[in-house]
């Protein structure tokens, strides 16, 4: 399960940040998850639960935007849902085309919590 070891990595940066910023809490993180990453969202918020307990996190504090893969089709243009990455384009049925999104993990953002001095 290799989500584990990529929720122990958020985990550890954004520790780190909290740390550098003075954060007495971090209590929202952000993250795009494309279809096609190869990380299962529910797996990842495991993981991320449990790597975040007894930490800055707080365990509830993942939001995942779950990206739908999208395609461009080289010949006529047209972008589409892509969700499993074996669509033909709709359009014209061609076979050619280009990912231009749904591979992403991206963390967005996160919100943290001013400790108070």
């Amino acid at each position: 399960m290799h989500e584990w070891g990529l929720a122990v990595g958020l985990v550890r940066v954004l520790q780190e940040e909290a740390w550098k910023s003075g954060a007495a809490r971090i209590k929202e993180v952000r993250l795009r998850l494309g279809s096609l990453s190869g990380v299962s969202p529910e797996a990842f918020r495991f993981g991320f639960q449990a790597a975040a307990r007894g930490t800055v996190i707080d365990p509830d504090a993942l939001v995942i935007e779950e990206v739908t893969a999208r395609s461009r089709c080289q010949d006529c243009g047209m972008v589409f849902d892509d969700r499993d990455g074996t669509a033909f384009c709709p359009n014209c049925g061609s076979v050619w085309k280009e990912l231009v999104e749904g591979r992403e993990m991206v963390t967005e953002s996160f919100v943290m919590e001013e400790a108070n001095v």
